[in-house]
Parts: structure tokens; C-alpha cells; sequence
């Protein structure tokens, strides 16, 4: 590996460390969370499984993506508006999937 290659490996873990920090800022509180941009774009997903805010992409965010809230087009959850975080609470992802519909014997 050339002293570039490991410069830029560095470099990205750096980064990735320094983004996911920033939206750790935010655990509890969904709206914030979400709402959080860097440069014009939206880094952070709420998960309200866990109560954390993870950066997008995080390998150790626990939820689904029907169970997240983000409003980065590069995130994978379902759920893109601040409306979301109303329906969510920390550590009871039931209260969305029955808003939604989506829970078996909830109709």
C-alpha cells in the first residue's frame, strides 16, 4: 500500500469518526437529529428502537429501514419528514408500525 493509499484510509476513518460524533449529539431527540446538515446535507437517522441518532450508512444503527427517520435521500429509511419523529418514542417502535398500518391485527 502506498503512503497516499494509507494517508487516504486514514483520512476516511477520521471523517467517518468526526460525522458520527456530530450526530451522537443529537440520542433522544428525533427532530434534531434528523434536521442535522453538514454542507447542505442531512448526515443523521434516528432510531427510535434504541434512542440513538446514528450517522447515515452506520453499521451499528439497530433498525430497519421502516423503522428509522431521516431526511437524507441517501439514507435508507422509509420514513423522510420531521412529521415522522411524531410518531415514534424511544424504545417502542410499535407505535409507529400501528400508525402506519403495518402491524398484524391493528386494522
Amino acid at each position: 500500500m502506498s503512503s497516499f493509499q494509507l494517508f487516504f484510509v486514514i483520512f476516511a476513518v477520521i471523517a467517518a469518526f468526526i460525522s458520527a460524533s456530530d450526530c451522537n449529539n443529537y440520542n433522544n431527540d428525533c427532530l434534531s437529529c434528523i434536521q442535522y446538515s453538514n454542507g447542505g446535507a442531512f448526515k443523521c437517522s434516528f432510531c427510535p428502537v434504541d434512542g440513538v441518532c446514528h450517522t447515515v450508512g452506520s453499521i451499528f444503527n439497530k433498525c430497519k429501514s421502516d423503522e428509522c427517520v431521516s431526511l437524507s435521500s441517501a439514507s435508507s429509511c422509509k420514513m423522510k419528514t420531521a412529521a415522522d419523529c411524531d410518531n415514534v418514542k424511544y424504545g417502542d417502535i410499535r407505535i409507529v408500525a400501528e400508525k402506519q398500518g403495518n402491524l398484524k391485527g391493528s386494522q
